[in-house]
């Protein structure tokens, strides 16, 4: 794996570090030297380019990365990473380790992260290249530099698109139980509404992911802008002549839009460079947050309008949000070649069957299905248990508000955290954050205690949700059909999501609140092993975790 050298890659003034990077280039250095290096985390700064000291002439023998098995080579400036034997663009993963490609004004330099410790022991005068060291050495203003690459444009835009999809929801939720009670021939169809958005949410969302592949995202955004303006006017005229039927279609039209627009964290990562992708993902969920405080908002100031029915004016604002909603996709560039251009169709059944039978893909699409069910699970239980312990509405509400902004707040760095810390650790610090939560349920019964576990609850279904959805774009980056896996991965969302609504009372009346707690647990720790195998099994096959 390693070829011979004549010289160091670098000098350093570090006795030790020169040390290792003697033995590093040994042609045989040894299996347990090899692994000592590679703990040690020193990692190769090398800029290939002619400006930047070093072996002259291009370099032909390539040198091991701290990673374990990623090896990179240059030839007259051009770089290339191979990770576990695989070629890898720049700015990529690789192992839990991630690289980036920075450009100064010459060189073009692959930096690794845990290198920052190391970088103080190298020769502290700069060369006449701005943020370089001698020896082609990157120095900490340029690997900052690197990795404060801005996000595009569109991803602001999807950013909007996003907090429209949640306002919309968070609305329907307020809304529909009310709404539906008023206009129900009997009490006990009150939430059928609510119930045929969350249907047509799941029915949709696997057809919109397949309009997309064949159409590009931008024209199904579009259209999609045009149910939610239904759903404006269905629902305004449903509460202005007490129409109960009116007001399930004007449901079932947000449904289909609510599906659509679930979208916008997957299509905010097309064409962005694979280093900035959890970024884009964690800034586009991070919507939410918007959502959070304008949806009740609404809600409440529209609630009643003189001359109105009662909420005929909220409903009615779905219109206005509809035009806004089309004018932002609009304003989106066209799609890439790879999202709007001949897609490979594998069908329905031949996508669930590469979720299931890939175990990346699996944990990508469990630990964000999951965490989802087990974070709505817990939020509906949680305001029963709050109703059981006399806790007044108004309290309960403030909770709940706080367990939405922890559900969103941390979106606005989830993405640098992944970058720094890797998906596969973000995952398990998703699932460790929801059993945490589940234990604080189970031994706490006080207000304080319940509003701590909702907070933590919101976090680890960030962490779970966020991080799923980066390493689904990651491992089905060049897969055909990959948007249509993004579809499968929505639809098994949203069904677990319809799940929880429909058993949250039941599962309050057996086994109860810590029973449920209990149960969620067992299903963290499933998904927890899970975890542990895929990631282990990605390691042995030699792809990048």
């Amino acid at each position: 794996m390693l070829g011979r050298s004549s010289a160091l890659p670098f000098a350093a003034n570090s006795a030790a570090v020169a040390d290792k990077w003697r033995l590093l280039a040994h042609p045989d250095p040894g299996p347990k030297a090899l692994a000592d290096f590679c703990r040690g985390s020193q990692a190769l700064h090398y800029c290939a380019d002619a400006h930047c000291t070093g072996p002259p002439g291009p370099v032909r023998n390539p040198f091991l990365l701290p990673d374990r098995a990623a090896v990179f080579s240059a030839e007259a400036g051009q770089l290339s990473l191979r990770v576990y034997g695989r070629p890898c663009v720049a700015g990529q993963f690789s192992g839990v380790l991630s690289s980036d490609r920075g450009r100064e004004p010459g060189p073009t330099a692959c930096t690794f992260w845990p290198a920052l410790p190391a970088l103080p022991v190298f020769s502290s005068n700069p060369s006449r290249i701005r943020g370089h060291r001698p020896h082609g050495l990157p120095s900490l203003r340029l690997y900052m530099s690197m990795n404060k690459e801005k996000l595009p444009f569109k991803t602001w835009l999807y950013f909007l698109g996003q907090s429209i999809t949640m306002i919309s929801m968070v609305m329907a939720v307020s809304m529909a139980a009310l709404a539906g009670t008023s206009l129900a021939p009997q009490a006990w169809m009150a939430t059928i509404p609510f119930g045929f958005q969350y249907l047509t949410l799941m029915v949709v969302a696997y057809p919109a992911a397949r309009l997309m592949a064949r159409l590009g995202r931008k024209k199904v955004f579009l259209m999609a802008a045009v149910p939610l303006m239904l759903a404006g006017v269905a629902g305004y005229i449903a509460m202005q002549e007490r129409s109960f039927v009116l007001l399930i279609f004007a449901h079932m039209m947000l449904g289909a839009f609510i599906s659509c627009g679930n979208f916008n964290r997957f299509a905010a990562t097309d064409g962005v460079p694979p280093a900035l992708k959890p970024r884009a993902i964690s800034l586009v969920v991070a919507g939410g947050v918007i959502a959070a405080v304008a949806g009740p908002y609404l809600s409440s100031t529209l609630r009643e309008v003189e001359g109105l029915q009662m909420f005929a004016a909220s409903y009615a604002a779905f219109l206005p949000m509809g035009v806004l909603s089309f004018i932002i996709n609009l304003l989106a560039p066209a799609d890439a070649p790879a999202t709007g251009s001949a897609p490979h169709a594998r069908g329905f059944f031949g996508s669930l069957q590469l979720v299931v039978s890939n175990p990346m893909v699996l944990l990508a699409v469990l630990s964000a299905a999951l965490g989802h069910a087990i974070m709505s699970l817990l939020m509906v239980q949680s305001s029963l248990q709050m109703s059981c312990l006399n806790i007044p509405f108004a309290s309960a509400s403030t909770a709940l508000q706080w367990h939405v902004l922890a559900m969103f707040m941390p979106s606005f760095f989830t993405g640098r955290i992944i970058q720094a810390i890797g998906m596969r650790s973000i995952i398990y610090g998703g699932i460790g954050l929801l059993i945490a939560s589940c234990i604080i349920n189970v031994y706490g019964h006080s207000y304080g205690v319940l509003t701590f576990g909702l907070i933590i609850l919101g976090l680890g279904w960030s962490f779970c949700y966020v991080g799923g959805a980066a390493l689904l774009t990651r491992v089905t980056e060049h897969m055909h059909g990959n948007v249509e896996i993004q579809g499968i991965n929505d639809q098994i969302i949203a069904v677990m999501a319809t799940l929880t609504a429909f058993t949250a009372s039941m599962l309050m009346a057996w086994p109860g609140w810590s029973g449920t707690n209990l149960i969620s647990i067992a299903v963290c720790v499933g998904l927890g092993v899970l975890a542990v195998r895929a990631f282990r099994r990605e390691g042995q096959e030699g792809t990048p975790a």
